[in-house]
């Protein structure tokens, strides 16, 4: 069982979101796999503003004569003046099937003491790239469109022969083209919604490209509802759960609204919980895989993007083992009715029949994360996430980027884990950090003997190529663990020797090296260019303020027993 979880794990991930999404209960354009995406070239926006001079309107007047004249003297002639035309902030055209939303938007834009940001060039992606957006949403009942709470860009690249998998946050703040405000981007449908501006999902796909730069082909919706439902189809999922979780939702029947915030209200309600004691390797049904991916007050989002990934990931292995993929013509129409996509069954059969050829140093998994961006609070109290100008764009140009694939590159990705740590399932947990970042794992194992702290065994001979440095942020760890034992010919490049010190919930230090901030001056306000003013950045605390007095420590009293008592998610053995 252990074995070919991973066997599955990464060859099919672009499948895991995009057929998960579609093919348990799979329009758009029939030429997806022959159609090229044609590069789209930079334009340079425009900023500058004319400014309308008033003109005085000439009266007509009769000419002063002591004589009276049976002619009238002529009144002058009124001229008409040329009213400027405003300069328009210059947006890039889209490429051939390229979604979106055609939007003027005048250079001279403010938008509460703010200038309008200027769009950002469109990633000059290799010829027949496919971009899907994958999203998820939390429609109540009765609402046709809720907020986005899923935002996953899948990039399939056919010639190159890999895929990128980039989450995007539902906290982003963002510039929304075409209604001329700042939001959150898990906002962008419903004012879209509101507005009448056609498709909401265009209009998403319009302020990602804006803001991100990131052009988008095909889009796959599905709610909430529509997750469990496939999951129970198949009889559950196995998930990796790299941290412990604990949360309570309500328990409601089908078809009421079971998102509930307020914690007075909660208590009024039936409720059941997700337990995820310890990390590790657990099964659970549609109920349980839908609050472990949706969970979010106990942990973060960034936490909550990896674990949607896993749910998702785990719904393909079961498809895969239950044979539905070739059950996806007759299965379409259930498939059409719980989700909302402009693919049609012969664009997923394509992408199904390309997922299946990927080996697994072929799939990047990446995500903005708090890394990248620069955490604010609005006037009202909500916090946002800002995108960091000088770092985002290397997130997104790695994400996108194909792996190596020469001989020398491959070498150098082979990683042996061998669990030492007394923790069940936790080689399993190393193996999913080390393949989502373009490792190669042969091979893992248990230990005999227990072993007392993580290390990593160097068999390499030469430091050119190596991918240490890289290893080494990855699990957290510092130079000094590093047993360097060079070894010709040998098959793999590292050994990873797991011990009880290995935080699986702890994200890896930041893969990419971000440039040194440049102290750049405020405007008046106090403002940052470019920034709503609305927003006020997150206190931080500074040499001169001070300490405050650690408070004693008390004990953490007991979670509250569910008012309905559901069964805890069963570990694999």
């Amino acid at each position: 069982m252990l074995s070919s979880y991973f066997s599955q794990r990464f060859r099919a991930s672009i499948i895991v979101l995009i057929v998960a999404l579609l093919i348990v209960s799979a329009s758009g354009c029939a030429s997806l796999a022959v159609t090229p995406v044609k590069p789209i070239l930079q334009a340079t926006a425009v900023y500058s503003t004319l400014q309308a001079t008033a003109t005085p309107v000439i009266e007509p007047t009769r000419a002063a004569s002591a004589t009276p004249s049976d002619t009238p003297t002529p009144a002058p002639t009124a001229t008409d003046t040329p009213t400027p035309t405003p300069t328009l902030v210059v947006v890039p055209p889209r490429g051939k099937n390229e979604m979106g939303v055609n939007v003027s938007i005048l250079a001279s834009l403010v938008i509460s003491a703010t200038p309008a940001p200027t769009p950002v060039f469109p990633l000059e992606l290799p010829r027949d790239t496919i971009n899907v957006l994958l999203l998820g949403s939390d429609n109540r009942p009765g609402e046709k469109i809720g907020r986005t709470d899923t935002i996953i860009v899948a990039s399939i690249n056919p010639q190159a022969n890999y895929v990128s998998l980039l989450s995007i946050p539902r906290d982003l703040y963002v510039f929304i083209p075409g209604l001329d405000r700042f939001d959150r981007i898990n906002t962008v449908d419903i004012y879209a919604n509101r507005a009448k501006l056609g498709r909401p999902v265009e209009l998403l796909a319009e302020t990602i490209r804006y803001n991100l730069g990131i052009p988008v082909h095909y889009y796959a919706r599905i709610n909430f509802a529509g997750v469990q439902e496939m999951i129970d189809r198949v009889n559950g999922v196995d998930v990796l759960a790299h941290c412990a979780l604990y949360d309570v939702f309500p328990d409601l029947p089908a078809g009421q609204n079971d998102i509930i915030t307020d914690t007075a209200q909660l208590s009024t309600v039936p409720t059941g919980t997700i337990n995820i004691p310890v990390p590790g390797l657990y099964n659970l049904d549609g109920k349980h895989a839908l609050w472990f991916a949706r969970s979010r007050y106990s942990t973060n989002d960034f936490d909550r993007s990896r674990r949607q990934q896993a749910v998702l990931r785990g719904l393909w292995s079961k498809i895969k083992e239950q044979g539905l993929v070739g059950q996806l013509p007759s299965l379409w129409n259930d498939v059409t009715q719980i989700v909302d996509t402009n693919l049609n069954v012969n664009d997923v059969a394509y992408l199904a029949t390309f997922g299946l050829q990927l080996d697994d140093a072929r799939i990047k998994q990446r995500s903005i994360d708090r890394a990248a961006l620069e955490s604010f609070t609005t006037a009202t109290g909500a916090q946002v996430l800002l995108i960091a100008p000088d770092r985002v764009p290397l997130v997104i140009g790695e994400a996108f980027t194909a792996p190596l694939s020469n001989v020398a590159a491959q070498a150098a990705a082979q990683v042996e884990v061998v669990n030492g740590s007394g923790r069940k399932n936790w080689e399993l947990l190393a193996t999913d950090r080390l393949t989502s970042q373009g490792f190669i794992v042969p091979r893992y194992e248990i230990a005999e003997q227990p072993i007392t702290r993580t290390q990593i065994i160097n068999y390499q001979t030469t430091n050119k190529g190596s991918r240490l440095n890289q290893l080494l942020r990855i699990f957290n760890l510092k130079a000094d663990r590093v047993i360097n034992q060079p070894t010709e010919n040998s098959s793999i490049a590292f050994r990873l020797l797991i011990g009880p010190d290995f935080d699986t919930c702890k994200s890896p230090t930041a893969l990419i090296a971000f440039p040194a901030p440049t102290p750049t001056s405020t405007p008046e306000g106090g403002v940052p260019p470019t920034v709503d003013p609305n927003l006020s950045p997150l206190v931080t605390p500074t040499l001169e303020q001070a300490t405050p007095t650690p408070e004693p420590v008390t004990p953490t009293p007991e979670q509250p027993t569910p008012t309905v008592e559901l069964p805890t998610p069963t570990p694999i053995p």
